[in-house]
Formats: C-alpha cells, sequence, structure tokens
C-alpha cells in the first residue's frame, strides 16, 4: 500500500514536468531573480533533465557579485556560452557542439548546456554554486517558483517573498495562458523522453550499489549490449566511489540516493549528504531516491526530489539464474510501455546476461530512470 500511495504521489508531482492540453490546468515554472518576477513564456521555462534543473542561461546576466558583475557571452560561430565576472575574474564556458563545460581554473563538468530554440539553458545548481549564489524551488499557486538569489540570506526570505509576490504570481499566469492555444496538445520533446519501440518495451532497470554488489559486472554487461540504468547509493556507499561514479555516468547511465531507513539520520540529511558526495566526485547531483517511507514523503517531494515506485521488484530473490531471468522477464511482459524493475543488490553476471538477452529478443529496450520517463 505504502508503494502504491508514493506512486500516486510521485505522478501528481511529477506533473508539473509536462504539458497538458489548454482547457486543463497547466502546472508550470515561475521563475523570479532576487525580488523580480519574470516573464513566464513556454521558450524560457525552467525543466529538469538528466537530473538537473535546467534555467535560461540569461538570467545570470548583470547580476552584482562581490566580486564584480556577472556577465553572460555567447558566441553563435564558435558555439560557446560564457558567464563571466569582470572583476576577480571567473568564468564558466559551455560548449554547445561537444558538450563539454570548463572553468576557467580548466575544471571540467559533466553538465551540458541545452539549446531550446535561440534560448541556451543551463543547470541552475552548476552555475549557483560556482559563482556563489542562491537558488531555490518553492511550491507555489500553479507550479513551482524557482528563486536566484546574489544573497545567500536575502532580505526576504523564500516564504516572505511569494506572499508578496502572489498577485504578480497570478498575473504572470494569467499572461501566459493568454499565450496557449486551445489547440495545442503537443508534449515538448525533451532529450530524456524515451521512445516505446515498436512490439516492445522500455525496461528501467535499477540497481543498488553496495559494497559487495558487482557493479564493474553489471556495467560491463550493459556496456556490451548498449543497454542504460540506474545505479542507487547510500549516503554511505558512495563514499570512495570516484571513479565508479564518473565511469557510469560516461556511459549514459544516471544516479540515484537510497535512504537507509536504519539509520537515526533523518531522511532528508542522508539524500543532502549523498548529494554532496555526488557532486563533489561528479559535479552532478540527482532528484531520484527511492525507500521513502509514508512520514518523509511529503518532505521529500517538496525538496524537489522524485521517489521511484517500481513496477517489478526482484530484490528478495535476486536475479542470479537464467531461470531468474526468465520469471523476471515473464513479470515484465505483463505490463506494456515503460517499465521500472528494482534488482536491489543481488544480480549475477549470469542472471543480468540472460535478462538483457531475452529483452534484445523481445525487441526491448534497456534505458535509465528519468524524471519525466518515471511518470509516462
Amino acid at each position: 500500500m505504502r508503494r502504491i500511495s508514493a506512486f500516486l504521489l510521485t505522478v501528481l508531482f511529477m506533473a508539473g514536468l509536462i504539458s497538458f492540453p489548454a482547457q486543463s490546468a497547466k502546472s508550470v515554472y515561475f521563475t523570479a531573480v532576487d525580488v523580480n518576477m519574470l516573464e513566464l513564456t513556454d521558450e524560457t521555462m525552467p525543466f529538469w533533465s538528466g537530473g538537473y534543473l535546467y534555467v535560461d542561461s540569461r538570467i545570470f546576466s548583470g547580476l552584482t557579485l562581490d566580486y564584480g558583475t556577472l556577465y553572460h557571452s555567447r558566441n553563435i560561430s564558435k558555439q560557446t556560452l560564457a558567464l563571466y565576472t569582470n572583476r576577480n575574474i571567473r568564468s564558466l564556458v559551455f560548449y554547445l557542439d561537444s558538450g563539454i563545460t570548463i572553468d576557467g581554473d580548466g575544471r571540467t563538468y559533466h553538465a551540458q548546456a541545452i539549446l531550446k530554440g535561440d534560448v541556451v539553458f543551463v543547470p541552475i545548481v552548476i552555475v549557483a554554486n560556482f559563482f556563489e549564489l542562491r537558488y531555490s524551488t518553492i511550491t507555489v499557486n500553479h507550479g513551482t517558483l524557482v528563486r536566484l538569489t546574489v544573497d545567500q540570506d536575502p532580505i526576504l526570505s523564500d516564504s516572505a517573498f511569494v506572499d508578496a509576490a502572489a498577485d504578480w504570481i497570478e498575473v504572470r499566469y494569467e499572461e501566459y495562458l493568454k499565450t496557449q492555444t486551445s489547440t495545442s496538445t503537443t508534449t515538448p520533446t525533451t532529450p530524456d523522453v524515451p521512445s516505446i519501440p515498436e512490439d516492445g518495451n522500455i525496461i528501467q532497470l535499477a540497481f543498488q550499489v553496495t559494497a559487495d554488489s558487482v557493479a564493474a559486472n553489471w556495467l560491463s554487461l550493459l556496456e556490451t549490449t548498449g543497454g542504460q540504468a540506474t545505479f542507487f547509493f547510500t549516503a554511505t556507499d558512495l563514499e570512495g566511489q570516484g571513479d565508479l561514479l564518473r565511469q557510469m555516468l560516461a556511459q549514459g547511465h544516471t544516479i540515484g540516493l537510497v535512504v537507509d531507513q536504519t539509520l537515526e539520520t533523518p531522511a532528508l540529511e542522508q539524500l543532502t549528504q549523498g548529494n554532496q558526495t555526488l557532486y563533489q566526485a561528479t559535479t552532478t547531483v540527482t532528484q531520484l531516491v527511492y525507500n521513502i517511507s509514508e512520514e518523509d514523503l511529503d518532505a521529500v517531494l517538496q525538496e524537489g526530489y522524485c521517489p521511484i515506485s517500481p513496477q517489478v521488484d526482484v530484490s528478495e530473490s535476486g536475479l542470479l539464474t537464467n531461470n531468474g531471468a526468465s520469471v523476471t522477464m515473464a513479470q515484465i511482459d505483463r505490463i506494456d510501455g515503460i517499465v521500472t524493475v528494482w534488482l536491489g543488490s543481488s544480480t549475477s553476471q549470469t542472471g543480468l546476461s540472460a535478462l538483457l538477452n531475452y529483452g534484445a529478443a523481445g525487441n526491448d529496450r534497456f534505458y535509465r530512470l528519468t524524471l519525466l520517463s518515471t511518470q509516462l
């Protein structure tokens, strides 16, 4: 029952990440910089991709920091976007053609810029952390507010700002609705929405990596078959796994966090710790989480995390043999479309190899979990 209720709440939460027909109430992402509510348009609206919240890169232009003004410079011919300060120069350069992000000290970042139409979007967590800015996501009427502030402790707290900006939120939303046509029913495409193959399924394998698991073998098999998956860690198990984490991301997989319910440490504290460790190792963070209790669910959702709820769970028996793979595939075949499979930590090379082979024979695709695909 807990898993079902978690799934339903997750779907409700994620509804703000897709577009609905204009006659339905549409959940949107507003943007505010300090105390200014920006115009709300489809072209500039924030969105999630690959575990990152992306925002229009132009919102950083002209911000006055302690060490200079923040400038925005796009070079169309060189396919670059640069964010930099004019004093005590700090710079982040996003290469749109190669997907590389590099700072003025030569450090590279896994997160890349995304070009949508004529707008370059960047992951807000990377830019905010680099330039020592503050951002927050706040649930408001009609959707979510993404607020960026120069000060870490702004004069108007988030709650006070939302109260003060309530009328502006309504104005921006009404302006936005007027731009929508009654015939618009299409869902914008994003880099993270998989297409379901004809006569097959999208299978999203979710592993839990522990000290005793054989993650290297899983990666090798997935690389051989071209499959992708999601690998979940507790905050403790992330420690010292930098090379493994970077390998996972380089091969196109995603990473999630597991709450250890045996610990007295609060769930949100575990997730924060896990993302701090993940960011230090890979300059990425994740919103995908698992094993969230009913008591923690509302708080976890409010913080922007996406609890997953797999349709198939074989973690107790493990995926260890050819027969186990056959039974697992039979469970998957009862479901159409996108199927999330929680394998846990007990998966052998034999079992995974057999499952991947069964999937290939059935025209299935093995794809990583994404924020968007969890609710399709």
